[in-house]
């Protein structure tokens, strides 16, 4: 028990030092948004069975220590093809992610705002699917006040153009699954 407090201190201190903006956060709301597939869990190819979801402990407990310090908003926003490809059916995603939720919620204590998604084939070219801007757009509109800081955390490319391109202020923090330090979110 003791270990776990130390690591808890040492997190938040690491957290502080990555992110300067940690000091300065307070009462001010941070608005966090974050890939599903590759950042907040493994990618399983087109995974519909929430059962087979490996959760990035790593990123989500260092969420779930921001949501500490600070007023967070946490959404997901995800491209989910596999709904127009007929590899699961929109209700079974939707089912898949209120568990997910659920869970964010039981074990890191992570209110989710909302699951933004995406359920369009590439080549339909809509304005939701990542990297375009339409599922961050949504969110902003959702939120009336204004965020001292934007996070985006992700794992690909069309992530990071998503954040870059946005015409909103967003930090990318590019997210590798399989090797998640603090060090990386310098």
């Amino acid at each position: 028990m003791q270990e776990k407090r130390q690591k808890r201190l040492i997190s938040s201190t690491m957290a502080h030092q990555n992110f300067p903006f940690a000091t300065k956060i307070g009462q001010h709301s941070l608005l966090l948004l974050s890939d599903l597939d590759g950042t907040l869990i493994n990618d399983a190819h087109y995974n519909s069975v929430f059962d087979l979801v490996l959760p990035n402990r790593h990123l989500l407990s260092f969420i779930s220590q921001l949501s500490l310090e600070a007023t967070i908003f946490f959404h997901i926003v995800t491209n989910q093809s596999g709904i127009s490809r007929n590899m699961f059916s929109q209700s079974q995603f939707l089912l898949y992610v209120s568990k997910l939720v659920l869970y964010l919620e039981l074990v890191y204590g992570i209110k989710t705002s909302s699951v933004q998604y995406c359920p369009h084939l590439p080549e339909h070219q809509c304005n939701c699917r990542k990297p375009m801007p339409g599922m961050v757009n949504t969110i902003f509109n959702q939120h009336s006040n204004t965020f001292m800081h934007t996070i985006f955390f992700g794992d690909s490319d069309c992530d990071r153009d998503l954040a870059s391109h946005s015409s909103f202020s967003i930090q990318f923090v590019r997210i590798n699954i399989n090797s998640f330090s603090l060090i990386d979110l310098l």
